[in-house]
């Protein structure tokens, strides 16, 4: 639930959510207007050295591409620079220029790594390219500043009103009398986790949480008993490879959990996750999008579900607007669209519903990560209650604006933890 500050003159209590969003709002303008000139006055300037992109036809959409940008329309010139990016990687200047892009976008920490490759691949320095390596190297350590002083204003303690209760976590609260064949199976039952985290994406934009959160949920399910096979900033390739040795480690009447944090899109109705290596073309029909990304029903709940798992969840923590995408076909939908049916014994649980985005969050994790990493942490309350109680909690903190779904076609029991 979310905490309120200040005081009560006759209208709502702001919520401090939303006062540390006003804060950083204004902080994040401050930045701009005196702290970050150069992003004001950036002087875009593209590379048009086509050396090293061995295709001719990709040659030809390069030089094309250069010139299209510097007619003053770097939005669409960029999507052809990370489409030919996605298959060409031995040019200095497809680097630069999609480093640029990212830089455009304001994924600063990703431009320095695309300046710094393509640096790399120069044997004389290029005075554009060193430039920018020294404007984003500055912004770089702005933001560390920033983000060592930040703490300061998170951590603060929060002023109590007079006359109101202590908020109780219900999940923390809740101690039920547990099935003792339950507590029996729980004892011999194996749990097997795939956990993937994707966050640097090559052609759409990068994610700053979910490979965190990846990792804090495996730490947290291997916690609980769960054998953890896991992935991170993986490709389409590398993805099937890690899904097929999940499947080889599944056995009929296992715990089987997914998690997923990354981009996810609704195309037709039907949910896909996406790989680093997703490219806008792929996004055009349902077909397409197959072929290149992991269709959540087809795909990812069928492979517990046939294995004959005794309880299977999948988690998707991946519901983040995607601009690049939406731009570039008008199939793609906000959020995930509900799943059409669900295997008994299944659980499905998706960041926030159709028609909204997630939240990154302010923090160390994503908001509903961090929320669903308290389910998993705290005891005796069974699956259904701890879900529902990580998406009202999330609910809370957003006012409504996210609000995670849970679908579930449940035969038994399950608990991450007893005491």
């Amino acid at each position: 639930m979310a905490k309120n500050i200040g005081r009560n003159v006759g209208g709502p209590i702001t919520p401090l959510s939303s006062l540390l969003a006003n804060v950083y709002g204004v902080v994040a303008q401050e930045i701009k207007d005196q702290l970050i000139l150069q992003q004001k006055t950036l002087k875009v300037e593209w590379l048009s050295d086509a050396s090293g992109v061995k295709d001719g036809k990709a040659q030809d959409r390069f030089e094309t591409t250069v010139k299209f940008a510097a007619g003053f329309r770097p939005d669409r010139a960029c999507e052809v620079f990370r489409d030919l990016y996605a298959s060409e990687q031995q040019s200095s200047a497809l680097h630069y220029n999609v480093g640029l892009c990212d830089e455009i976008d304001g994924q600063i920490e990703m431009a320095r790594k695309r300046y710094l490759i393509s640096d790399k691949m120069l044997r004389e320095s290029n005075k554009i390219i060193s430039a920018a390596l020294t404007r984003t190297e500055q912004q770089v350590k702005t933001m560390d500043d920033l983000a060592a002083k930040r703490p300061e204003l998170i951590d603060a303690p929060t002023v109590a009103r007079a006359g109101t209760k202590k908020a109780v976590n219900p999940i923390a609260a809740a101690r039920p009398d547990i099935d003792a064949k339950i507590l029996d199976t729980m004892k011999s039952e194996r749990r097997i986790a795939l956990v993937i985290g994707n966050t640097q994406y090559r052609n759409v934009a990068a994610l700053r949480n979910s490979v965190k959160d990846a990792r804090d949920v495996e730490v947290a399910l291997k916690a609980v008993g769960f054998s953890v096979i896991s992935g991170f900033d993986l490709t389409h390739q590398q993805t099937l490879q890690l899904l097929n040795r999940f499947k080889a480690n599944l056995r009929k009447g296992d715990v089987a959990v997914v998690y997923f944090a990354g981009h996810g899109i609704s195309i037709e109705n039907t949910n896909f996750l996406l790989p680093i290596d997703f490219q806008s073309s792929s996004a055009m029909t349902v077909a397409n999008a197959r072929g290149r990304a992991l269709d959540i029903e087809t795909t990812v709940v069928r492979m517990p579900s046939s294995s004959g798992s005794r309880f299977s969840m999948v988690v998707a923590d991946a519901c983040r607007e995607v601009p690049q995408l939406h731009a570039a076909t008008r199939s793609i939908k906000r959020g995930l669209a509900a799943p059409k049916t669900i295997a008994k014994g299944t659980l499905i649980a998706f960041a926030t519903g159709a028609g909204q985005t997630a939240d990154d969050g302010d923090g160390e994790n994503g908001r509903f990560t961090a929320h669903f990493l308290k389910a998993i942490k705290t005891p005796n309350v069974n699956i259904r209650e701890a879900m529902e109680w990580v998406a009202s909690s999330v609910s809370a903190e957003t006012n409504g604006e996210q609000v995670p779904s849970v679908y579930a076609e449940l035969t038994g029991e399950f608990y991450f933890a007893v005491q």
